[in-house]
């Protein structure tokens, strides 16, 4: 019996390190840098909240290097001189190298968020865009409502909090769906009982 227990706990053991593992990978981040600037004068803090020190004001227009986006809000930057801190990214216009010759740029939804058919909630939902979907941001003049381009050619807007900057140049994708398979586990009877 004692040995039934070991290998069931180290089958269950084995299961749980393999879910845990595919959990983890939908969520990898790009390591992608994107070029970009303020869009107003905007305080350059040590960590993602208002909480947290300023470093120094930043003039609007100042040109920047995102280095992550993975928090929708507090985006990781680096600026001219090295340093790095994080900016609220309502003031941060994407831009650079990492652009389209249009000045569009790929990024992906961060929650199921309205498509709506202009700049504010008084405009109607087009649809509900699932969280992790690829878009094309098309214009980032209001910091707050990204003019967005769907895969299918719809365009519409988007409010900028729900938008990750992927920093990705060409034709968005959705989400690749993840298939998880557990591994086979099988247990050999127990030796008779003495």
């Amino acid at each position: 019996m004692q040995y039934r227990k070991r290998m069931i706990r180290k089958g269950t053991a084995l299961l749980l390190s393999a879910l845990l593992l595919a959990s983890a990978m939908p969520f990898a981040v790009s390591a992608e840098e994107v070029s970009a600037k303020t869009t107003e004068y905007v305080n350059f803090r040590t960590g993602p909240g208002t909480n947290y020190s300023s470093k120094g004001v930043i003039p609007s227009g100042t040109g920047i290097t995102v280095t992550d986006t993975s928090n929708s809000q507090w985006y990781a930057v680096r600026l001219s001189d090295g340093s790095t801190g994080y900016i609220y990214a309502e003031y941060i216009s994407v831009s650079g190298s990492n652009t389209t010759e249009d000045g569009e740029v790929n990024a992906k939804t961060t929650a199921d968020v309205n498509f709506r058919s202009g700049l504010g909630t008084n405009y109607n939902s087009k649809a509900v865009i699932g969280s992790g979907t690829g878009i094309i941001v098309t214009d980032t003049g209001n910091s707050q409502w990204y003019a967005v381009r769907l895969t299918n050619g719809s365009t519409g807007y988007i409010y900028a909090e729900y938008i990750r900057i992927t920093g990705d140049v060409g034709t968005p994708s959705a989400p690749a769906p993840v298939q998880i398979t557990a591994p086979k586990v099988s247990f050999p009877s127990a030796p008779p009982s003495p």
